[in-house]
């Protein structure tokens, strides 16, 4: 009884304290060093329970903060790490063509598994994107996580639907790329270069 008592006051001071909308930045702070802790070997998986925690945990700040850039991109983040370990086992089985990434395997249970995790990390990049463009606060980095996740949705999409996600990789990179002293990783860059030349500016 004395454990379940302990155990179930911990977990109160815990969500008292990500409800207490005047402690943002310790509440960030924590998240984020947590996350990144869970995610220390993303190809070989994570911790999952403290990953999971993360995420609820981003999603109750975000109810109170839905347009902070930091909680929409840790979010993206957390389901773009999740989604390594999937397509890291998709790489050790060779079932990702070379043909910009396409392929004919979108049906196989570790592409769903991988697509079931990057479209959300699509999407709340996509919405970081939009709320640092509001609050003039765009970054190189974050362009290129976005393109990273959306280049990721299209190497596990079936080739009939792969080639938008292809298409916002390329426009996120071209963005990055614009940014006074971001230069993009070599990997970027000649994506970029490769596959920009399709994509009508």
């Amino acid at each position: 009884m004395a454990i379940n008592g302990t155990v179930s006051n911990a977990r109160h001071r815990r969500e008292r304290f990500l409800k207490d909308t005047g402690r943002l930045q310790e509440q960030v702070w924590l998240i984020q060093v947590l996350q990144d802790y869970s995610f220390h070997d993303a190809d070989e998986g994570c911790i999952q329970d403290i990953s999971q925690w993360c995420q609820s945990s981003w999603l109750r700040v975000l109810r109170d903060h839905p347009n902070n850039v930091t909680i929409l991109k840790g979010l993206g983040d957390n389901w773009l790490q999740t989604s390594q370990g999937f397509l890291a086992m998709i790489h050790r089985e060779g079932s990702v063509s070379s043909d910009s990434g396409a392929n004919k395997n979108a049906h196989c249970p570790l592409h769903v598994q991988a697509r079931t995790h990057l479209q959300p990390a699509v999407d709340f990049f996509a919405r970081a994107v939009v709320a640092a463009e509001g609050s003039d606060s765009l970054t190189g980095e974050l362009l290129s996580s976005a393109a990273e996740a959306s280049m990721n949705l299209g190497n596990v999409s079936s080739p009939s639907s792969a080639e938008q996600h292809f298409v916002r990789a390329v426009k996120y990179l071209r963005r990055t790329v614009a940014i006074p002293g971001y230069t993009l990783s070599t990997f970027f860059q000649e994506y970029l270069d490769d596959y920009g030349r399709f994509v009508a500016a």
